[in-house]
């Protein structure tokens, strides 16, 4: 599925349209585009249309797009489709006056496989939805949230460094009065930035380990593992390649504290990408 998300500024109704060489193109109400592979004649073209423009037309639309992007036990992105909205976001942020950090999180639930085999796998689904709705609750509606396939799950957040009439952000709040960054990037507050990643990895790794999945009497206790990797890009810098180089990171961070039998934390990688210029 060819996905992309059109700048927020740009979304607009569920529609339909044809690219120049006759592709249908359908736009959906929170601007993702699906190139559909599709070429109709020109007599298709209007029983094409009009299908569209039917209720149960436009029904039909959003549930095969609900089932081909979203995950159906957690609600979240599917891989290919969050992919192809991350590397969107990267060309949107690369051209934008964003000066700031890139943070991709990959979270393993750890030892998933007894919830399934100790409860059945209808108890391993409700821990799976319970753990989604965690992540949900813990970022922001602009991160980009999935279900990479299994117990693993990928985010990926943006972080602008404060402009120079500010002098606080608040990327993180109501969820904490720590998550606050001075004016510029400076040796002193560029921990802080670069702190951004772990303190949602953090956030999610300590209510995981909080707040039980309750399945009626059964209460179901879980830990999480994260990895994460961050960027610090500024504009117009060339993204080409970066979610795939943090993604690795991220991974490898995590795996390593698998290995390590240091489960139940959050493994910050190095920065690996770009330098800022100190004040």
């Amino acid at each position: 599925m060819d996905i992309k998300r059109r700048p927020m500024a740009e979304q607009s109704e569920l529609s339909i349209a044809f690219s120049r060489d006759g592709e249908v193109i359908i736009t959906f109400p929170d601007g993702l585009r699906h190139a559909t592979g599709l070429f109709p004649n020109a007599h298709e073209r209007e029983t094409t249309r009009a299908f569209f423009n039917t209720t149960i037309g436009r029904t039909l639309i959003m549930q095969l797009r609900t089932r081909e992007i979203y995950d159906k036990r957690t609600n979240l992105l599917l891989q290919e489709p969050a992919r192809s909205i991350i590397e969107q976001n990267l060309v949107r942020l690369s051209g934008k006056k964003f000066d700031g950090l890139i943070s991709v999180l990959m979270l393993d639930l750890d030892h998933f496989g007894q919830v399934n085999k100790q409860y059945g796998q209808d108890a391993g689904d409700q821990v799976l939805r319970w753990f989604a709705d965690i992540l949900r609750r813990s970022t922001r509606n602009d991160d980009v949230l999935a279900r990479w396939g299994g117990e693993e799950f990928v985010i990926f957040a943006a972080a602008n460094k404060p402009s120079e009439e500010k002098t606080h952000r608040d990327r993180d709040q109501p969820y904490s009065d720590t998550a606050r960054v001075a004016t510029g990037t400076t040796l002193g507050n560029l921990d802080q930035l670069m702190g951004n990643g772990k303190l949602i990895g953090t956030r999610i790794r300590t209510t995981t380990e909080a707040t039980p999945c309750q399945l009626g009497p059964i209460a179901i206790s879980q830990t999480v593992t994260i990895g994460v990797a961050n960027a610090y890009i500024q504009p117009n810098s060339d993204t080409e390649g970066l979610f795939d180089e943090l993604f690795m990171r991220a991974s490898e961070a995590m795996y390593k504290g698998k290995r390590d039998d240091r489960r139940n934390h959050v493994h910050v990688a190095p920065l690996t990408y770009g330098k800022p210029k100190i004040l």
